[in-house]
């Protein structure tokens, strides 16, 4: 991935719950956004794309964005695992991603819900998209959660 940058990717990616076990997805998202961090660039995570109520790295973005002040220029994609968490934790998760000012695309066609619709007070970006080839890119929709 340095050799990458070095030769000019204008953004930082990685897919965490790829990854063998929890600590390598979670390190793998350290130094995705270190790496971007240390460049200026941007980082666009395809995170927790599972029903697995356990992927987490979603959190770990958060925490890193925050950690190193790079609101605005980290997104977490997809995000499935989302609909999965219990209440609490979903909430006390949506509240640090509006913190981090972490956006965030969701996958609209297989996600039954993000529950960004119950964000508190704060404000973070949120985009639905479409990995379903049987649906147009004009389907994607730019929003601001509230």
């Amino acid at each position: 991935m340095r050799k990458a940058v070095e030769l000019g990717a204008d953004v930082v990616g990685g897919i965490p719950h790829y990854e063998l076990t929890r600590e390598d997805g979670v390190e793998s998202v350290k130094f995705a956004i270190a790496l971007a961090d240390e460049h200026g660039l941007q980082v666009d995570i395809h995170c927790d794309e599972t029903d697995d109520d356990h992927s987490r790295f979603v959190e770990v973005m958060a925490a890193e964005t925050i950690r190193r002040g790079m609101s605005g220029r980290v997104t977490a994609s997809h995000t499935t695992a989302m609909h999965s968490y219990n209440a609490a934790y979903a909430y006390r998760l949506i509240n640090n991603i509006a913190r981090a000012g972490l956006h965030m695309v969701t996958n609209r066609w297989t996600t039954p819900c993000c529950r960004a619709a119950s964000t508190p007070a704060r404000s973070a970006a949120a985009t639905r998209g479409s990995s379903n080839s049987r649906r147009p890119a004009s389907t994607w929709r730019s929003a601001t959660t509230r």
